[in-house]
């Protein structure tokens, strides 16, 4: 994503000075004319060599050297667990709630059967526990969701740190094809941001930002994407 205009970079090629095609990440906020007070995105192509390096080498450095994730994770489903056990607690008061609404309704029944209260109270109430009932409802289905989002979590947890554990002893010796597959499960999202207006010295630093499924973001700051094959400029 690009962290100037929150678009997707999407890949393509350019022919490079000897010929040969180059990859390179370009921000769609540069080819889509967004009209004439946005225009389009000054961002910087980004070397597709170079940006995949980097986002592997972080990778191998989880696989080297878990301990510390690991430990974090083992605190992150410590705390998912005791959030979604809150939440089972509170939807079964919420569901007792809404029992409760129920007896409500009946007793509001009964007084208008024993002319203790008129039609219009009987309207008046039952519309109040019917709203009630509805905001009670809405809130169990937030509930639920909740709930599979953090069961959801805990399994993609799971697989991504089972499949850093295998990958320790062949990290060296994997295919592209793996190393794409290790990367679209444990990668959530990179965004690069560069500031279009520095200084011609600095044009090649980009910020680029690295979230993992897992519970962990490595920011790698002012990161000089020269060194491997360049920027191409605003074109």
């Amino acid at each position: 994503k690009c962290g100037i205009c929150g678009l997707t970079y999407n890949g393509t090629h350019f022919t490079g000075k000897r010929g040969m095609y180059e990859g390179y990440y370009v921000c769609n906020g540069k080819t889509t004319y967004r009209g004439p007070y946005l225009g389009k995105c000054k961002s910087r192509n980004v070397p597709q060599e170079w940006i995949e390096d980097l986002v592997w080498s972080e990778i191998e450095n989880f696989v080297k050297d878990p301990d510390s994730l690991l430990s974090k994770v083992e605190t992150d489903k410590e705390n998912d667990a005791n959030s979604s056990s809150h939440s089972e607690n509170e939807k079964e008061i919420i569901i007792k709630s809404l029992e409760q609404k129920e007896v409500e309704k009946q007793s509001i029944l009964d007084l208008y059967r024993k002319k203790i209260i008129t039609s219009k109270d009987v309207e008046s109430q039952l519309n109040k526990i019917s709203m009630e009932s509805r905001d009670l409802e809405e809130r169990i289905r937030h509930l639920d969701e909740r709930m599979i989002d953090e069961s959801l979590n805990r399994a993609k947890f799971e697989n991504a740190i089972d499949l850093l554990k295998s990958l320790q002893n062949k990290i060296g010796n994997i295919t592209w094809e793996e190393k794409r597959e290790i990367i679209k499960l444990l990668v959530k999202r990179i965004e690069i941001k560069n500031d279009p207006g520095q200084d011609k010295a600095d044009r090649n630093n980009v910020n680029i930002s690295i979230e993992y499924t897992i519970p962990q973001v490595v920011n790698c700051t002012d990161t000089d994407s020269s060194r491997q094959s360049g920027i191409r400029g605003q074109e």
